[in-house]
């Protein structure tokens, strides 16, 4: 059945006890990109942690890669209201 085939695949990905925690976190943000505490914080790290649990992101590097995505879309869509200092942090 569907359910043993689950449980099965779930204590074999190791996630059957809990979430694994999140690879990136606010400080990573600040530290990384040096960007300001705000609301957009909770954005980028939902949005990392979620490619996280989908298996797209499985490193700091690969988290980064998607926070620098994120940070992009939310300075697009918001008219670069995600504050990031000139220079090559968020390069790359």
């Amino acid at each position: 059945p569907a359910g043993e085939w689950l449980e099965t695949n779930a204590r074999r990905l190791g996630v059957m006890e809990a979430p694994p925690p999140p690879i990136l976190q606010g400080r990573d943000l600040i530290e990384v990109f040096g960007l300001k505490p705000g609301p957009h914080f909770g954005t980028i790290l939902e949005a990392v942690y979620e490619a996280q649990l989908d298996g797209r992101v499985y490193d700091r590097s690969s988290a980064l890669r998607v926070a620098r995505e994120e940070i992009g879309r939310l300075q697009g869509k918001r008219g670069q209201e995600v504050e990031e200092p000139a220079g090559d942090a968020g390069e790359g």
